[in-house]
């Protein structure tokens, strides 16, 4: 089974790392793609179609620009350990095994598996590119899950 869960829109790239292991994300082409139609908006059209606040448009803005497809310790990390809403701070990813990593990238996704590496970037699933760009790998995830089985986890 898959279980979904969403992603946290507070980030932490700065707290020590609870593993080394990463691997690097599918669809980091598709990825590049939407950076670069993002870094053509101004911060006033990512507020307005975001439905964000002019600061976090701005820090987006800057997300934007500075994202780059080569990820490393330096610019990126596991996004289990990136995200800190309230289901990633109850997750406690920070205390997990090698064995718990593993089984995480097996069965949790959140449009990314927990050990892909992740650089700071925010898109709002509520805009209409966005659901269907998460529509199709939930898809795509259903085919490469074993059981097919997927359970999405709210809050």
């Amino acid at each position: 089974m898959l279980m979904v869960i969403s992603p946290a829109k507070t980030l932490d790239y700065e707290s020590p790392l609870a593993t080394t292991r990463f691997t690097q994300p599918a669809l980091l082409e598709k990825s590049q793609q939407l950076i670069e139609i993002a870094r053509e908006l101004s911060p006033a059209s990512i507020a307005s179609l975001m439905g964000i606040s002019d600061k976090l448009a701005h820090l987006n803005a800057e997300r934007f620009n500075s994202w780059q497809p080569d990820f490393s310790p330096k610019n990126a990390r596991q996004a289990i350990l990136a995200f800190k809403g309230d289901v990633y701070t109850g997750l406690q990813a920070e205390t997990f095994s090698d064995q718990d990593f593993d089984f995480a990238q097996q069965h949790l996704a959140y449009v990314i598996r927990p050990v892909w590496r992740t650089a700071s970037t925010r898109f709002n699933a509520a805009l209409p590119v966005w659901r269907w760009a998460f529509a199709w790998r939930i898809r795509r995830a259903k085919i490469s899950t074993p059981s097919g089985a997927i359970s999405s986890l709210k809050r």
